[in-house]
C-alpha cells in the first residue's frame, strides 16, 4: 500500500466582519477589560496580535492553560495562570466589564461550581478556532469562530482606526495603574519565596527556592518541559518564557507525560537543551522513559520535584471539601498519599548508567545542574523539596 501525505490545508478561517465591529464597539465602551489566553492562540501564532490587543485597550491578562507560550510571562500585563471558573477565579474577574477569551474553553476546571463564572454585568467575546467552545458552557455576548491570530489582526486594525482620544486616554490611566499593581505583586512574590526552607520550618527546601537555583544556570536556549503538577507556580515565579517553543506543559490533568514528552521534544529540537521539570509523583508513572534515555543516548537533563507524595491529590481533596462540600471543619488522612518509602529515582536512573545525583541541600543545585548540561548525556537531579499542604 502506498501511503501518500496530503498537502497542507489552509485553515486560518477569517472572522465576520459584523463580529469585529461589535467587538469593537465593545471594547470602545469597557473601563476594565481583561484578556483570558489559552494554547489555541499559540497554536495560531498569535501571540504578538494578543500582546498588541492588550497594550491598546489597557487590559491585564491571564492565562488559563500554559502548555505552550500564550503571552510573555515577563511583561507587565500578564498576571499569570487562573482557574477562571473557580471561587477565586470568579472574584478575580468580578471588577471586569468585558472579558475577552482568546484560544481557550470558557472555563476549563476539574470540579464543578454552581452558577456562572462571570456576572450578568460583565460581556464575554470568545475568539477561538474551536467553534464547539463558543458559547458551551458560558453566556457569551460576542463569539467569533476564526483564526485566532486572523481575528487579532482584523480587531486590532478595527480598534486602531476606531478609537478616540479620549479613549487613549483612559487606556494610558489603565497600563499605569496595571504596571504600578505589577510591581507591587512582583515584589510581594519575591519576599515570599525568598527563604531557603519551607515556612512551617522542616528541613526541606521550598519549591519556589530550588526553581530560583534552577533559573541561574538554565541556557537561553532551553526548553523546558512541565510536569511539576504542584511545583509549577514556583516554575513560573522564578523564570521567564517569552519565546514560542520555550515551554511545553499538559493540560487536562494529565500526569505522566512529562518523561517521555521530554524525549520527543529533544528528537524535534537536538540542538536546544531540553530540560524536563517533573515530579515524583509523575515521574514513577513513567519511569521506563529514563531506559529510552540511556538506550538511545537522548540528552534530556530530568530534574525531580521530589515532596514524597501525591500532593496534587491532597490539595484536590482541600478544595473539595473546602469549595465544593462546605464543610464547616474539614479534615483529611490523605489516605495513600505519601511515600513512606521515597522513591528511589535517582538510584533507578543510575542502575540504567544515567548520571544521577539525590540533592538535599540548595547550594547542591547549581554545581549539580552544571554539570548534567555539560555531560551532553542524559541526566536526572532528584531534588528534596517541601511537601507540605
Amino acid at each position: 500500500m502506498q501511503i501518500v501525505p496530503s498537502s497542507e490545508g489552509y485553515f486560518r478561517i477569517p472572522p465576520d466582519e459584523t463580529a469585529i465591529s461589535d467587538a469593537t464597539e465593545t471594547i470602545g465602551g469597557a473601563s476594565c477589560p481583561v484578556l483570558i489566553v489559552g494554547d489555541r492562540l499559540a497554536q495560531s501564532g498569535g501571540v504578538e496580535e494578543a500582546v498588541r490587543l492588550a497594550e491598546s485597550i489597557g487590559a491585564k491578562v491571564y492565562a488559563t492553560s500554559y502548555s505552550e507560550m500564550n503571552f510573555p510571562t515577563d511583561h507587565p500585563l500578564f498576571f499569570g495562570l487562573i482557574g477562571a471558573g473557580t471561587p477565586h477565579g470568579r472574584s478575580v474577574l468580578a471588577e471586569n466589564d468585558v472579558v475577552v477569551a482568546i484560544g481557550t474553553n470558557v472555563f476549563p476546571g476539574f470540579f464543578y461550581f454552581e452558577g456562572h463564572a462571570l456576572s450578568d454585568d460583565t460581556s464575554l467575546i470568545h475568539i477561538d478556532s474551536a467553534q464547539r467552545e463558543i458559547g458551551k458552557s458560558e453566556p457569551t455576548d460576542i463569539g467569533i469562530a476564526a483564526d485566532p491570530r486572523r481575528a487579532l489582526q482584523e480587531l486590532n486594525e478595527s480598534l486602531h482606526s476606531s478609537t478616540t482620544g479620549t479613549f487613549r486616554e483612559e487606556v494610558e490611566g489603565r497600563l499605569s495603574n496595571i504596571k504600578k499593581e505589577a510591581r507591587e505583586r512582583e515584589s510581594q512574590v519575591g519576599s515570599a519565596s525568598g527563604g531557603i526552607f519551607a515556612s512551617d520550618g522542616n528541613s526541606h527546601m521550598s519549591a519556589e527556592r530550588m526553581m530560583q537555583e534552577v533559573a541561574k544556570v538554565l541556557p537561553d536556549d532551553v526548553v523546558i518541559a512541565d510536569d511539576s503538577v504542584t511545583s509549577r507556580v514556583a516554575i513560573h515565579s522564578a523564570m521567564s518564557f517569552n519565546e514560542p517553543g520555550s515551554i511545553h506543559g499538559e493540560r487536562g490533568g494529565a500526569l505522566g507525560w512529562g518523561m517521555g514528552g521530554a524525549l520527543g521534544i529533544k528528537l524535534a529540537h537536538p540542538n536546544r537543551p531540553v530540560v524536563a521539570i517533573v515530579g515524583d509523583g509523575s515521574a514513577m508513572m513513567t519511569v521506563q522513559s529514563l531506559w529510552t534515555a540511556a538506550n538511545l543516548d537522548i540528552p534530556v537533563v530530568y530534574i525531580i520535584c521530589n515532596n514524597r507524595s501525591y500532593r496534587i491529590l491532597k490539595l484536590n481533596m482541600d478544595v473539595y471539601k473546602n469549595e465544593v462540600l462546605k464543610e464547616d471543619n474539614p479534615s483529611s488522612k490523605y489516605l495513600a498519599m505519601d511515600f513512606p518509602n521515597p522513591m528511589p529515582l535517582a538510584k533507578i536512573a543510575e542502575a540504567m548508567g544515567i548520571f544521577a545525583r539525590e540533592i538535599d541541600s540548595v547550594e547542591d543545585i547549581v554545581p549539580t545542574l552544571t554539570t548534567a548540561l555539560k555531560l551532553g548525556k542524559p541526566a536526572l537531579l532528584d531534588v528534596s523539596i517541601d511537601g507540605s499542604v
